[in-house]
C-alpha cells in the first residue's frame, strides 16, 4: 500500500518542500494528482477523527490544504472520506500544514485504536524543548504544541525571531504561530 499527499493550494515553497519530506518520510509522493482513493484531511463539519480507523489497505492520497484557507470545495467533494486532528487547544485548532500531513499521513497509514480521553491531560505532558534555526518554523512548532495542549515550552531562540532580531523578523515568526 502507498499513500501521496496532495497539496490542495499549498503555495509557500517552503511547505512544499517540508510536506514533500512528509511524504518521503511515510514513503510516498507528493503529487499534484490523485492516486487511489481520496483522504481529506480538514476541520469541516462531518469529519471524523483521524484516531481509531483501521490501517490503510489500498493505495490512497490524503488532501491537506492552505493553511488560511483549506481544502476547495472541489476537493471536498471528489473525498472519499474526511478527518481532522483533534486538538487540545480551544483557540489553536490548525497544524502547519506540513505538520498536519506527517500526522494524518502516520494515523491513516498505520490505524490506531480510538484514543481514550485522559482526565487533566494537560498534567501528563512533559515539557517541550523547541529548538530552530528558521524563525517562521520555530513559530509554526509553537503552535503545533499549542494545539496539542502542551503548556510548558521551552524556546531556544537561535533564529532571533521571539526576542531578538528585526521587527520584520519577529513579526513572521509570530503570525507563523497565529495561523
Amino acid at each position: 500500500m502507498t499513500l501521496s499527499i496532495f497539496p490542495d493550494g499549498v503555495e509557500n515553497p517552503a511547505n512544499l518542500a517540508r510536506l514533500a519530506d512528509a511524504a518521503r518520510l511515510l514513503g510516498g509522493a507528493c503529487s499534484g494528482s490523485i492516486d487511489g482513493r481520496l483522504i481529506a484531511i480538514e476541520n469541516a463539519p462531518g469529519a471524523r477523527a483521524i484516531y481509531g480507523r483501521p490501517p490503510l489497505r489500498h493505495r490512497a492520497t490524503i488532501a491537506v490544504g492552505n493553511e488560511r484557507r483549506g481544502l476547495s470545495r472541489r476537493t471536498l467533494g471528489l473525498a472519499e472520506e474526511t478527518l481532522e486532528i483533534p486538538t487540545q487547544s480551544r483557540t489553536v485548532t490548525t497544524l502547519n500544514v506540513a505538520a498536519a500531513a506527517a500526522v494524518a499521513g502516520w494515523y491513516v497509514l498505520r490505524g490506531s485504536a480510538p484514543q481514550a480521553q485522559a482526565v487533566r491531560p494537560e498534567l501528563r505532558r512533559p515539557s517541550l524543548f523547541v529548538v530552530g534555526h528558521d524563525h517562521v518554523e520555530v513559530g509554526s512548532s509553537l503552535r503545533s504544541a499549542a494545539a496539542f495542549g502542551f503548556r510548558d515550552v521551552l524556546l531556544d531562540d537561535r533564529g532571533a525571531g521571539w526576542f531578538g532580531g528585526s521587527a520584520g523578523t519577529r513579526r513572521e515568526a509570530r503570525a507563523a504561530a497565529r495561523r
